[in-house]
């Protein structure tokens, strides 16, 4: 049921890092590609063979997009999204992420 709750939101996640400035921005969108305004929002960040470099960045945010410092070193990372939706309903996704050194 939760499965199908998500699906029906209907939303897109894209992600991005920049490496220079060391942030990671998340942007979630509704199915017309407006901005969601998540009721709750957490990330778990590491790498996908081990656990000591794992990380919660805190996310603020700004114009629609949440961005989130992270200290992310070049290579294969991956992000385990927790978002909330304003009616309470879960939203989970797993995201590999590549770093370009």
């Amino acid at each position: 049921a939760e499965m199908a709750a998500q699906k029906a939101l209907g939303w897109q996640l894209a992600e991005e890092y920049d490496l220079k400035t060391g942030e990671l921005r998340l942007t979630f969108t509704d199915a017309t590609g407006a901005p969601v305004q998540l009721a709750g929002l957490s990330v778990l960040v590491g790498r996908p063979t081990e656990a000591k470099d794992d990380q919660k960045p805190d996310f603020v945010r700004e114009a629609g997009v949440y961005v989130a410092r992270a200290a992310l070193a070049p290579g294969k990372w991956m992000l385990h999204v927790e978002a909330l939706a304003a009616d309470g309903t879960p939203y989970r996704q797993r995201i590999d992420l590549l770093v370009e050194g």
